[in-house]
Order: C-alpha cells, then structure tokens, then sequence
C-alpha cells in the first residue's frame, strides 16, 4: 500500500433543519385543585409548532359533575384554542395538529367543574408538540 492522497474537496452544504430536536417534546402542568378560571401555565416558544395531543391523569376521579372540568390551550385565538373535558381518571384529546407561531404565548387553562358530588384533584396535565 502507498500513502494516503490528500482530502477532496468539501461537498456542498445541505439545508437547515429544523431547531430543537426532530422527536416530540412535552409542555407539563401539575394542577392540586381545577377551582379556576385561571391560568396554569403559559408557555411561549422560541420556534413554530405543532401541539399533537394533550392529556391530562386525574388522580381523584371526578364523580356526579352536571358541568366537567376543563382543560384548555390557547393562544388568545379562538382558532387557536382546543379544550378537554376532565371526565374520568385519564383524559386524551387524541391526535392534534395545532400549529402555533414563535414568540406566541401558549396557555394552559382550567375552568372548573360544576355541581360534583366529587371534584377532580391532583391533575397532572402533558401536551404533547413537535418543532417545525
């Protein structure tokens, strides 16, 4: 064998991906008592995306509520605004595909229930989202 040649030239640059990392991503909430309306949490990201599920584990079942409790994201917009009702121990509002623009405030809010023999508690909340 002979010495090795010098490097070749560098091959032409690809296109930027997308920020952050390509899997999905997840926004946490803990929520002791929905006695709302209020605020839980607010979130606003640094790079456009897509919510793709929210779901939220109620670890004291709610029980004989004539109104649910409900967990809402929103933007401000009331395209940009999706609700789940708190119905049972575990909550999923299935796929989404909700896309919010950077530098965009995201709210998680709780509005409560009404008429409950047993309101929920202990309320852990995960929306799910992707960059893009």
């Amino acid at each position: 064998f002979g010495p090795v040649g010098p490097a070749g030239p560098a091959g032409p640059v690809g296109p930027q991906g997308a920020i952050g990392p390509s899997g999905g991503e997840v926004w946490t909430t803990y929520v002791p008592l929905p006695l709302g309306p209020v605020t839980a949490s607010t979130l606003t990201p640094s790079s456009n995306i897509t919510v793709t599920r929210i779901q939220a584990q109620a670890q004291l079942v709610p029980s004989g509520c004539s109104t649910n409790a409900v967990i809402q994201i929103t933007d401000g917009t009331s395209a940009g605004t999706r609700d789940l009702s708190l119905s049972s121990a575990a909550n999923d509002s299935g796929v989404l595909s909700l896309n919010y623009k950077a530098g965009t405030p995201l709210k998680i809010g709780v509005l409560p229930p009404v008429g409950c023999k047993v309101s929920p508690a202990s309320v852990n909340i995960v929306v799910q989202y992707q960059g893009r």
